[in-house]
């Protein structure tokens, strides 16, 4: 007779430290592979031909690579300033929209700006701009919800088509570039507020995400304002 031997999940009790990271992003990995395998093969598709596709088009060569980097760029960054309001248990959705938002404000400061700024002004300015109309936008949702106790990831998708709305119609009718013909650009913004490239085809903005991110882990483990956005956000509801 075979005996039945019953398994118990239990949660840890030690902390597993600098493993944690490590952990929540093999973990996040494996159930995002497992979804995706998934869902190809219900929609009656080869798993191993899609990954390798995805594979090539993303790492395959040097040009593939670093599109991959910048286009990571604008999403690292957005995920930084979701993981702010996450933390004090604020389900900020509206991410794509306070991006786009950014984007306006910078793109309208290096339209306007002279060609003769200089570049230690001109990109100080449009970061700065940037930030200020992505934080405004992320206001607009933050004020209801502190003051009238509006749910905040309603409004944060709301606000979202609203920005990319005024940015599509921006970039197709006032400051469209009349130089281009199958997709909607705005004119270039002055060479002085570029970036540029830092290494190869990869943008120089990858130093603005690592810098993004190191304040992140700076405000959320050594300022006190951190540490009370931790104890707001584990706080029983």
């Amino acid at each position: 007779m075979k005996r039945l031997v019953l398994l118990r999940l239990e949660p840890r009790i030690d902390d597993p430290g600098r493993l944690e990271w490590l952990l929540r992003v093999v973990a996040g990995l494996a159930l995002v592979i497992i979804a995706s395998t998934l869902m190809l093969i219900l929609a009656g598709h080869d798993p191993t031909i899609a990954y390798a596709a995805l594979y090539r088009g993303a790492f395959g060569s040097a040009r593939a690579l670093a599109a991959t980097v910048n286009k990571a760029v604008p999403i690292g960054l957005c995920a930084v300033g979701i993981a702010i309001a996450y933390r004090a248990r604020l389900w900020n959705i509206g991410a794509e929209g306070q991006l786009y938002m950014g984007a306006f404000a910078a793109g309208g400061v290096g339209l306007f700006l002279p060609e003769t700024t200089p570049a230690i002004v001109a990109l100080p300015l449009l970061i700065l701009a940037g930030i200020a109309a992505g934080g405004i936008w992320a206001a607009l949702a933050a004020l209801p919800r502190a003051l009238l106790g509006v749910n905040e990831i309603l409004s944060t998708l709301m606000l979202t088509y609203v920005a990319i709305e005024w940015v599509g119609y921006l970039v197709t009718g006032p400051w469209a570039d009349p130089r281009t013909f199958s997709f909607p650009y705005s004119a270039p913004i002055i060479a002085p507020a570029r970036i540029g490239d830092l290494v190869g085809q990869v943008h120089g903005g990858i130093l603005l995400l690592l810098l993004a991110a190191a304040a992140l882990a700076l405000i959320d483990r050594r300022l006190r304002w951190g540490y009370a956005l931790r104890v707001f956000g584990d706080a029983p509801l």
